[in-house]
């Protein structure tokens, strides 16, 4: 079964959009660094309006908002992004549920970015170049990213929830596809982050794994269907065009 949170990122988004960018010619590369085009301190946003989905036990938890904020670490060779997820609901068969997604302080680190240098040429002077991923989710101590869900608006505002599931610190060898089109200037990040562990803590027959003691299942983050673009910005939030090479 699988477990799509839209964004939860599984991530996850990180990573990568610019004003202008200067990509990685047509041949592999591993671990590329993520700058500034000037060299000052970078930090990267992005955010969408497009539903990501996170489905787990025959149900699917939607949120139609997403933003995300990070930074380059790790000599500039990843990038950690925290997310912030609403306008979440639940969807079993044809009934839905308010929800939300509580990330505690949890966030998710994109690295070992490698490229077997496929690309798909536009024209000639607008290329996309496609980067794999491995996807880490890192949380404070004893902490992990929760998804309530509730039985209806008055339990979510007085955050009574029935069903919580939980998914904590890991790493995903397969994490989300990031693309680099040259002449637009623009990163996305688009696919998905599969084989996710997460857990079912159920108080009610109606929670998707039914009632009873934690059970586990393997999980899947989708992204948004048109993919996230991610954007660079100064410390005062002014512009501020980055590259990945």
């Amino acid at each position: 079964m699988t477990l799509n949170l839209k964004a939860l990122g599984l991530a996850l988004v990180a990573a990568l959009a610019l004003s202008a960018i200067v990509a990685s010619a047509a041949h592999a590369v591993t671990n590329p660094k993520i700058t500034a085009v000037d060299g000052s301190a970078l930090t990267l946003d992005a955010e969408t309006n497009e539903s990501e989905r996170f489905t787990a036990f025959g149900a699917s938890v939607t949120c139609t908002n997403s933003k995300y904020t990070g930074k380059p670490i790790n000599e500039n060779k990843a990038v950690t992004i925290e997310p912030v997820y609403t306008g979440c609901h639940s969807q079993v068969l044809f009934l839905k549920f308010p929800a939300t997604v509580t990330m505690n302080g949890c966030a998710f680190i994109l690295y070992h970015l490698s490229t077997d240098g496929s690309t798909v040429e536009h024209t000639a002077s607008d290329i996309t170049h496609f980067y794999n991923s491995t996807t880490e989710i890192e949380c404070p101590k004893e902490k992990v990213i929760e998804v309530h869900i509730y039985k209806n608006h008055t339990d979510h505002t007085a955050n009574k929830y029935t069903c919580t599931l939980t998914v904590g610190p890991q790493t995903v060898e397969n994490g989300p596809t990031i693309d680099v089109t040259t002449k637009k200037g623009t990163v996305r990040l688009t696919g998905n982050v599969k084989n996710l562990k997460a857990e079912a803590h159920n108080t009610s027959s109606s929670c998707p794994a039914g009632e009873g003691t934690p059970s586990t299942t393997t999980a899947e983050q989708d992204l948004a269907t048109g993919g996230i673009e991610v954007t660079g910005t100064t410390a005062g939030g002014a512009s501020n065009p980055f590259h990945i090479g």
